[in-house]
């Protein structure tokens, strides 16, 4: 724990003290997947160079150690830059002077530390191309990429890993090629295919052990349930099928909540793209897994995110974006790169080492989507891999070439690079600089917050201009921008302003009343053009803190017409209805709620609170009664 505190002191991770490492990459899904690919291709480098002289001392060593050796001592340069600023937090109480000196100096150590990075990170980039490094310094960082992978905690690299180095270790196990020329290669492999053999059977065995449930790097592995999952899956399947089977009874089978999401997140995506030959051939398009997350919700999912913009499943994430034709379209970016290693005409290029590694990363890579989404990183590195197997196996053809960039076609072949660079431009400005440029936009009203009464006029007028900028782009950031201005708005309008001096409370007033009409007109357009659960329950929610009831009813009942198996709308809903004092309906949605999964104990809470004020309703109707008949 001492460890895992220091080490997030120097670098603070978003997964607290419980040492489960990740990056500024993203979360440690984002950096599983980056170690997990650093792995094979470190080793497919290692095996390429073929150079194991174990006596780094020795003075016809070619391994080239000092080359990654000043890399990194230049990242730890650039490391102690943190180092120096928590030293210097913790003296400034007792000799400000000094802390700020030494924070001083830490910036400069910074800039260095970046320096050398570049210097020395471009000459060992220089050395690894001109095949000068050797094996050992590679396999040292694909043990370190190990190391690093087993710290993220990520089960779905682990898998990924193992998956990789079996299929790896066989093809290097059973090719006579590999045979003759790795003897040595294949002794470590083998060895190290048992070893993962041996390790999983250990983890079997000692899973309710608590050295392994207080292991740091292993405790979450002994939460799945393997033996459910795999040795009885039609099972598992049915007990997910199976509505009745409460969320509890699946967390008891599949051994933790988010390996349940994982199966109820394929469930839906499955129901989605059968809703139609349209949408089971062609799909729902990109970034519309939402539309089936609220259509298709699974009742019990309600322990997890409140929404989901990913089905956590990458086959799955395809198969609603593009339906059973946009899937076979993304599996072929893993047939066509086997396909060109092992039975194309450019095969020869490449040798038994490097096919058989990146054969095993591709698997590896497989096997780890089934269980997390894509994200920019893992793509950059899954289409490096795809472009170095293209590049090795490609087979060249001059006379094509002679007959592409020939007088005759160089003018055709000109005007199109130059129309592509346009595009390309044009394509970039919409999809990147102005999304970029929205975000910029809003970091920035949530920095300019007024700081007193005197400031509300100014600073929501500020925010104002910015917003109305932000919205105007029509951007994909547009959203964004309207769920942060009405959030500022609800907590504007909650301010109290009686205490205000009379001018500056006309001008409060004032700007607030701009800043809301906007905001609500916005919103409102935004959902007229694109209804969804997600906006239509967010404006609903939203109407209600105003204490726009009516119209909050409105809003929230297409919300629940959108996604009417989800809780937490119907919830909102629910309490609207009998808030505007339709008290039956309100019954009836909270007990369709609560009957959806009876161990949600929210939806039971809901359900008796409305029940308890019909029956007031009812104690007060028969009082008053009785008080007539009596007159």
């Amino acid at each position: 724990l001492k460890i895992s505190q220091f080490i997030n002191q120097i670098y603070p991770t978003s997964m607290g003290n419980a040492l489960r490492i990740d990056s500024t990459l993203g979360n440690s899904e984002y950096y599983g997947i980056y170690t997990l690919i650093f792995i094979f291709i470190s080793t497919m480098l290692a095996v390429k160079s073929n150079k194991w002289n174990w006596k780094f001392w020795h003075k016809n060593s070619n391994q080239n150690y000092l080359s990654v050796f000043m890399v990194m001592v230049s990242a730890f340069v650039v490391l102690l830059e943190r180092v120096m600023i928590i030293v210097a937090n913790s003296i400034y109480a007792t000799n400000a002077d000094l802390a700020k000196v030494i924070a001083l100096l830490s910036s400069v150590v910074f800039y260095v530390g970046i320096i050398m990075l570049i210097y020395f990170g471009y000459n060992f980039v220089k050395k690894l191309v001109s095949n000068e490094i050797g094996s050992l310094p590679l396999a040292i960082f694909a043990l370190l990429n190990v190391v690093l992978l087993l710290f993220t905690q990520q089960r779905g690299s682990y898998m990924g890993l193992m998956a990789g180095v079996l299929i790896s270790s066989i093809i290097f196990l059973f090719s006579s090629d590999a045979r003759a020329k790795y003897n040595k290669v294949i002794k470590y492999l083998s060895f190290i295919a048992l070893f993962v053999f041996v390790i999983i059977g250990f983890l079997f065995a000692l899973k309710d052990t608590n050295a392994l449930q207080n292991s740091v790097i292993l405790k979450r592995i002994q939460t799945i349930k393997l033996t459910n999952i795999i040795l009885h899956p039609v099972d598992s399947f049915d007990k997910i099928a199976n509505e009745k089977v409460t969320y509890t009874e699946l967390v008891n089978h599949f051994g933790e909540a988010t390996i349940v999401s994982r199966f109820l997140n394929a469930k839906m995506s499955i129901d989605g793209v059968n809703d139609s030959v349209k949408t089971l051939l062609l799909g729902y398009g990109q970034e519309n897994y939402g539309v089936v997350f609220a259509a298709k919700y699974d009742p019990r999912m309600y322990q997890q995110e409140v929404w989901f913009d990913r089905a956590h499943d990458v086959f799955m994430d395809w198969l609603v974006a593009g339906g059973i034709l946009g899937l076979v379209a993304y599996l072929t970016l893993y047939m066509t790169p086997l396909y060109m290693m092992w039975i194309g005409k450019g095969r020869k290029n490449m040798h038994i080492g490097e096919k058989a590694i990146m054969t095993g990363a591709l698997a590896g890579y497989f096997v780890h989507n089934i269980f997390v989404f894509d994200n920019l990183i893992s793509y950059i590195l899954f289409v490096a891999i795809l472009a170095y197997i293209a590049s090795i196996t490609r087979v060249h053809n001059d006379k094509e070439n002679k007959i592409i960039f020939s007088d005759k076609n160089k003018y055709f072949v000109y005007g199109g690079l130059g129309l592509g660079v346009i595009i390309t431009i044009t394509l970039f400005t919409k999809t990147v600089i102005m999304p970029l440029m929205t975000n910029l936009d809003l970091i920035a009203t949530l920095r300019n917050t007024p700081t007193s009464y005197g400031d509300i006029a100014t600073t929501t007028n500020k925010n104002l201009s910015v917003f109305k900028t932000a919205i105007d782009r029509n951007t994909f950031g547009s959203t964004e921008a309207n769920e942060q201005m009405i959030q500022q708005v609800a907590r504007l309008v909650s301010v109290d302003l009686s205490k205000m001096p009379p001018e500056e409370k006309a001008k409060a007033e004032k700007s607030i009343s701009d800043i809301k009409i906007f905001a609500e007109n916005s919103f409102e357009k935004m959902i007229k053009e694109n209804p969804t659960a997600r906006n239509t329950s967010y404006y609903g929610s939203y109407l209600r803190m105003t204490n726009q009831y009516a119209k909050s009813l409105a809003y929230l009942e297409m919300a629940h017409n959108l996604a009417p198996r989800k809780q937490l709308i119907s919830f909102e809903y629910a309490t609207m209805l009998a808030t505007n004092g339709k008290l039956g309906e309100a019954i009836k949605v909270s007990k369709d709620a609560y009957d959806s999964e009876p161990t949600f104990e929210t939806s039971k809470s809901v359900y008796e609170g409305i029940l308890s004020a019909l029956n007031a309703q009812k104690s007060t109707t028969t009082k008053q009664l009785n008080k007539n008949l009596k007159k």
